[in-house]
């Protein structure tokens, strides 16, 4: 998928070699990500009652267990009960986000190991240019609509909205790389920004994501807002 390129002809009609956008690769696993977490879902029953079943027994099976627990206290019963409820309804987000980091992170690994070796067909992206396509924003608006719903349409659309939620903020750092490109403060800034990732989500996510949002509308990643764009080079 990500190798996937073609051929095209310039306005002076020569014929150059383009290769897959890599924000359209990204959009491509985000949308995978809630097909897996759709196909978890259906694993385990039909409706959320059968999900909560599945999950109640994973929770009992820990109470049970002579594990240690924060406080050195075992939850109680109504405590049970929430957390069962907790994890049911993020079940499907939390399958898409696992998901999805571990393909981004194995891509990104394999990539590395094949540009080492001099074996990537493809030559490396600007990563800091990634842009997902306009319909990426229509989807997550969608998604997050329908996460909404009662039952599984609603765990369905979580999945979906996970994947591409993750899939806005990673543009959304990629704008913020970019921007801060010939900024003299550029370390603390960005040091500054993953600080904030860590110990404010998903308020921070939300945040950087929103960046992603806007920038069809207002677009940031402009060399007379200290961003970098190299020109594009042909093959």
């Amino acid at each position: 998928y990500a190798l996937l390129s073609r051929d095209y002809t310039d306005e002076t009609g020569a014929t150059h070699h383009e290769w897959y956008p890599i924000g359209r690769v990204l959009f491509g696993i985000s949308i995978a990500s809630g097909l897996i977490a759709t196909a978890a879902l259906y694993s385990l029953g039909t409706s959320s009652a059968d999900l909560e079943a599945h999950v109640k027994t994973i929770v009992e099976r820990m109470l049970s267990a002579d594990i240690p627990w924060p406080g050195g206290e075992k939850p109680t019963a109504d405590q049970m009960v929430d957390l069962t409820q907790l994890l049911t309804i993020s079940f499907s987000a939390a399958i898409a986000l696992f998901w999805m980091w571990i393909v981004l992170f194995n891509l990104w690994v394999g990539a590395k190991i094949a540009r080492t070796s001099g074996l990537l067909p493809r030559p490396w992206p600007n990563v800091s240019m990634i842009e997902l396509p306009p319909i990426a924003g229509i989807a997550l608006a969608a998604s997050v609509a329908a996460s909404f719903l009662a039952d599984y349409p609603g765990l369905i659309a979580s999945g979906f909205a996970s994947g591409l939620f993750v899939a806005f903020t990673l543009v959304g750092l990629a704008i913020i790389h970019n921007i801060s490109w010939n900024n003299s403060l550029r370390p603390l800034i960005l040091i500054a920004v993953y600080v904030f990732i860590l110990f404010f989500n998903p308020i921070s996510g939300l945040a950087i994501a929103s960046l992603a949002l806007i920038e069809p509308l207002l677009p940031l990643r402009k060399p007379e807002n200290g961003g970098y764009r190299p020109p594009r080079t042909p093959e």
